[in-house]
């Protein structure tokens, strides 16, 4: 009897432990130059899954990340990354986050988390619209992929 105890508790902790291996991470850069283009994120686009976490990496100085308005799914915490700040979020509430760096908006950089099912997806696009030229056709390009 004994020795089924460890045993017994070996088994609860593998399949306690399992649901947090499930979870994973993904990296968003912060860069100065993406093949051609100049002051871009890693990708235009990203799909993680509730529980999932991005870490936003400061790859290249002078960059931050912050949430786009209109671009946030209901109950959702906006993202507030400061200047340079490298940081990971775990993503609960499924939707589109857009996020933003905001001196570089105007030159494109930014990018869409989309958590799950992009259950607001309408309300980013119509958000979407606002931003400068090339900041809406990089989004507009990449929710278009949602569709």
């Amino acid at each position: 009897m004994r020795n089924l105890i460890p045993l017994a508790l070996l088994g609860i902790t593998t399949v306690l432990g399992a649901g947090s291996a499930l979870a994973g991470t993904t990296d968003i850069e912060m860069l100065n130059k993406r093949g051609p283009n100049a002051f871009v994120y890693s990708s235009d686009i990203v799909r993680i899954e509730p529980g999932d976490s991005i870490a936003f990496v400061a790859t290249t100085k002078g960059h931050n990340a912050q949430s786009i308005k209109g671009m946030l799914p209901d109950g959702a915490d906006e993202i507030r990354l400061g200047f340079n700040e490298t940081k990971t979020i775990t993503f609960t509430t499924p939707g589109v986050y857009g996020i933003r760096c905001t001196p570089h908006t105007g030159a494109g950089m930014v990018t869409a988390v989309v958590v799950g099912e992009p259950v607001n997806l309408a309300a980013a696009k119509a958000a979407a619209v606002n931003l400068p030229p090339k900041a809406r056709q990089r989004l507009v390009a990449a929710l278009s992929t949602l569709d």
